[in-house]
């Protein structure tokens, strides 16, 4: 009896084994055992320009080591720098597509995805297409020149991979609006359309601030609406946006001098509802929504700083 389970135990192993052995070699002959790595790079921290072209258009995102700027105008928002980054790390290959997709997905990716450029010094070190479903949730990237699309994750995260190359350039941009060094500041002014006794001016005096034509201004209502401004960030920067105030006049406008003289300026529009975001213009050409209780703490009028 003990011998008849020995042999009944040494066939079982023999299967087990066999199995395994073809589950194997299918695996590596199917093609179902992918790269993880396949759309990553060595290490990301010699990356220092990042392009993202698509049918909305180029996105330019480049480093000298400082700080990251878009199209080489404006700067970057770190945090998005940041998820970007943590975003190419992480993404994998979770397989294939299907056999009967791969043709138009692949055609697909190539007409409408994003093609992705990632740069060392003048080196390109990889470039690829991304992409996803209509309703944003599975991603797509595949090889440039290749026609072998995969689905892409983040292990441990349900994530639309492709989320983040699929930014405009407006959404790449820091969102403070008045970026520039503070300890630069020498002059504010802020009027408001069709009410010149509300407008005033604060001007900077080495470490002294002051308020033209106010003796004494209330200091710590002064300092907190400085505050207020240079912390000032917007909800969203806008590709385009002006139409529905084109013909409106601010209900306030504040424009700040560096010591270079250079100027930076804000206007404020009209609310459309009491709870909806206010429409603002940024130095002139840069359409954005701010959150409504932070612009109501920057609508500060003369009168407002006089000491009690």
């Amino acid at each position: 009896m003990q011998e008849k389970k020995n042999i009944a135990l040494s066939i079982s192993l023999g299967v087990l084994v066999l199995a395994c052995f073809l589950v194997y070699h299918f695996k590596r002959s199917g093609g179902t055992d992918v790269d993880k790595t396949l759309f990553r790079v060595n290490d990301f921290a010699t990356i220092d320009r990042v392009v993202m072209t698509s049918e909305r258009g180029t996105v330019e995102l480049r480093t000298d080591g400082g700080r990251w700027r878009v199209n080489d105008t404006v700067l970057a928002d770190r945090a998005l720098i940041d998820v970007l980054f943590a975003t190419l790390q992480q993404a994998e290959p979770k397989r294939p597509v299907a056999a009967r997709l791969r043709d138009s997905l692949s055609t697909y990716l190539d007409q409408h995805g994003v093609h992705v450029e990632l740069y060392s010094g003048e080196e390109l070190m990889k470039a690829f297409e991304a992409g996803g479903n209509p309703v944003k949730t599975e991603a797509y990237f595949k090889k440039t020149g290749t026609a072998a699309p995969y689905i892409m994750v983040i292990p441990g995260y349900r994530v639309y991979v492709s989320g983040i190359l699929e930014l405009t350039p407006a959404g790449w941009r820091d969102r403070y609006v008045f970026g520039f060094n503070w300890m630069n500041f020498r002059e504010l002014s802020a009027s408001f359309p069709g009410q010149p006794e509300a407008g005033f001016t604060v001007r900077r005096d080495n470490n002294n601030i002051s308020i033209s034509g106010l003796a004494e201004p209330d200091t710590a209502r002064l300092n907190s609406f400085l505050d207020e401004v240079s912390l000032l960030t917007a909800q969203e920067f806008m590709e385009r946006g002006m139409d529905s105030v084109r013909d409106q006049i601010p209900i306030m406008r504040i424009i700040v001098k560096d010591v270079a003289n250079r100027e930076y300026s804000l206007d404020l529009y009209p609310q459309v509802g009491t709870n909806d975001p206010y429409l603002g213009l940024v130095n002139g050409t840069d359409p954005a929504l701010f959150d409504s209780r932070t612009v109501r703490n920057l609508l500060r009028r003369r009168d407002y700083f006089t000491a009690q």
